[in-house]
């Protein structure tokens, strides 16, 4: 992890930039108490989407308390990647299904419901297309998107090749992208209260159309800018620089393209609009402008009764950016949870790992590490070498006082002492590397299996998926229900190795 990075979660987690982790519930549901949302356009746009989903009548029960005032929302989101995306997409899903329940304990007069947002008319083509089985072998869908929202794309028969047999029923020729992807999310999280929102849908673009015209004016994105100086002040990793129009506009020929704005002039596919212009465009076909990342979580809180958003570091980075973006809007800010972070250990590879006297632990250290851990269970006394090296010199210390020499000598003495040491920090390392090459084969065997759970470098969440899952033979099942079981015990923030 980068620099800024580890400094962003080590101050998150010190509650230095967010209240985190004695999140103030109480308050939070208070704010959205008073505020309005959409609830009546909420339920009938959830209730048209979730027609055909796996689980509907767990969703309609779901849907139906969003009428209700005492009922908020725990919202996550991803891209609809293809076959659900990599294992993060799902940690997300089950955090916050964990969150509502924690909530709903804690608060047992209110209604706490998960909803996964689905970001559909992202046009990121290279990340939505592609799907790992493992850190070499991937599946890419042909690239035939050309930057128009990628939820609209229907599948075409290039599908049938690529989708594996248990996600045949979910991802068919014919089938819009988005839709394909809310049933295998629906079909495995739906029976425990998940509900899924693509908020592309004409009705809620038309709902949030004064938002979207309060934005042409470009001082809102200049409180972002604001926002990120002070941060960045701190040391602290910029993940996102808007434009001055936090906006898209869907071109029918060129799809989703930027929206500029220079000397007062709005600029779409090199066409000047006035602002009057491009206000009444915006009245007139609020469905073909597209909020960016930025404006796309106030879309989020403008239409949702929300009091948390469960994300990983990078999107707590970005939410930090916003807040002054939230004030000037009026728009309540949630609280923000880092997403929880899982190692998978398949069973017969931690077996193996165990036997070689590992830990599990020891598969998230750098292979340098990793080597030295293996080489003092093999040779136990090694790490106490330099101890040893300690105590003779203060020996030597000790029998040169005994003299009453001048203080030349003593310096001269810690000096090539100093010398001797760094000589023997090197040997030690070497040493180590020695031992590794002796017992070659159980070595060989711990790089292998680290490079089948998490080479160096890489990020298993963020390769690995569910096909991953069936490679290693581990049941989708079992994961579900150990994922879920972590997240209901303790729905913040957690780092997990778990051998599956």
């Amino acid at each position: 992890m980068p620099d800024k990075r580890q400094h962003l979660k080590e101050q998150f987690l010190q509650g230095n930039l967010l209240p985190y982790p004695n999140i103030p519930w109480h308050q939070l549901i208070q704010q959205r108490e008073k505020s309005q949302s959409l609830r009546r356009l909420l339920k009938e746009v959830l209730l048209e989407q979730h027609q055909n989903l796996p689980h509907n009548t767990i969703a309609q029960q779901q849907i139906a308390l969003l009428e209700n005032p005492k009922t908020f929302t725990i919202t996550t989101g991803q891209q609809p990647i293809l076959f659900g995306g990599p294992l993060f997409v799902w940690y997300k899903a089950l955090q916050a299904i964990g969150l509502s329940q924690m909530l709903k304990k804690l608060f047992p007069d209110y209604h706490f419901i998960p909803i996964f947002w689905i970001a559909s008319e992202d046009h990121d083509a290279d990340e939505i297309r592609t799907v790992w089985i493992d850190y070499t072998t991937a599946i890419r869908y042909p690239n035939v998107f050309e930057n128009a929202p990628v939820g609209f794309h229907r599948l075409t028969k290039a599908i049938i090749a690529l989708t594996p047999s248990f996600l045949k029923a979910f991802w068919q020729p014919g089938k819009l992208w988005s839709q394909a992807f809310a049933e295998t999310l629906a079909y495995y999280l739906g029976s425990q209260g998940l509900l899924l929102l693509d908020a592309s849908h004409p009705k809620l673009k038309q709902a949030f159309k004064n938002i979207m015209q309060q934005v042409l004016d470009p001082y809102y994105c200049q409180q972002v800018y604001e926002e990120s100086k002070r941060l960045k002040a701190k040391g602290l990793p910029i993940q996102v620089r808007t434009r001055l129009i936090p906006l898209f506009y869907i071109d029918n020929d060129q799809g989703r393209v930027p929206i500029y704005f220079e000397e007062g002039y709005y600029y779409i596919n090199g066409q000047r609009y006035s602002k009057e212009r491009i206000q009444h465009l915006l009245s007139c076909e609020p469905d073909r402008f597209s909020p960016n990342v930025v404006l796309r979580t106030v879309y989020q809180e403008f239409l949702l009764p929300n009091i948390a958003y469960i994300g990983g570091w990078a999107e707590v980075a970005y939410w930090l950016q916003l807040r002054s973006f939230f004030q000037a809007l009026n728009i309540p800010y949630p609280a923000i949870i880092p997403r929880q972070q899982y190692l998978l250990f398949p069973t017969s590879l931690a077996q193996q790992w165990q036997q070689l006297g590992l830990p599990l632990n020891a598969i998230q250290e750098p292979l340098s590490n990793l080597c030295k851990i293996f080489a003092t269970i093999k040779v136990p006394d090694i790490e106490n070498r330099l101890e040893v090296y300690q105590k003779m010199f203060q020996h030597l210390e000790q029998f040169y006082d005994g003299f009453k020499l001048d203080n030349f000598f003593k310096e001269s003495l810690k000096g090539h002492w100093r010398s001797i040491l760094r000589v023997l920090k090197r040997l030690e390392k070497k040493s180590y590397k020695a031992i590794c090459r002796k017992y070659v084969w159980e070595w060989q065997q711990i790089k292998k299996i680290l490079y089948q759970v998490q080479p160096p470098g890489a990020i298993q969440e963020r390769t690995w998926s569910l096909l991953s899952l069936e490679k290693y033979h581990i049941p989708l099942s079992n994961f579900f229900d150990t994922i879920r079981r972590f997240a209901l015990e303790d729905a913040l923030y957690r780092e997990h190795i778990v051998a599956l």
